[in-house]
């Protein structure tokens, strides 16, 4: 398992989920953001983290993840704006974004964006759990 641009993370699966072995984790953020939910992602799956939205992009373009969580700020703009331009070029993967805005503003906000779910600011394992189970559900569908 690696993280790009965080260095190496090695955590323990956790509440008793399997460790989805296809699993692959994009996390961009032009800071640390994503410091505490990493190492549990990283339990689950390979994660790579990047700084900006054209590394993500380029990223996107040569592999395959489950899901690629944004920042709610970027050095390029907003994790919103990152995110209806992502839907445009990668409307079949996944994307989840992290907005203190709440529910019905975020709904307002996102609506047609097809985003798996808001992710809490300053997420932790718990909010990376939740991803996980989400990820585990919409892959059960199929």
């Amino acid at each position: 398992m690696t993280v790009r641009e965080q260095g190496s993370v090695s955590a323990a699966p956790v509440d008793n989920l399997e460790r989805e072995e296809n699993m692959k984790f994009l996390c961009v953020s032009n800071d640390e953001t994503f410091a505490d939910f990493l190492p549990v992602l990283a339990a689950h799956g390979e994660v790579e983290s990047v700084s900006s939205a054209a590394a993500a992009m380029a990223l996107v373009e040569a592999e395959t993840f489950a899901v690629v969580c944004v920042g709610e700020e970027l050095a390029e703009g907003s994790g919103l704006d990152f995110a209806r331009d992502f839907a445009r070029r990668f409307p079949l993967t996944n994307c989840a974004l992290v907005s203190g805005l709440d529910e019905e503003e975020f709904h307002e906000a996102s609506e047609g964006l097809g985003l798996v779910m808001q992710i809490a600011p300053a997420p932790d394992a718990a909010e990376a759990m939740r991803l996980i189970s989400v990820l585990i559900t919409i892959n059960s569908l199929f």
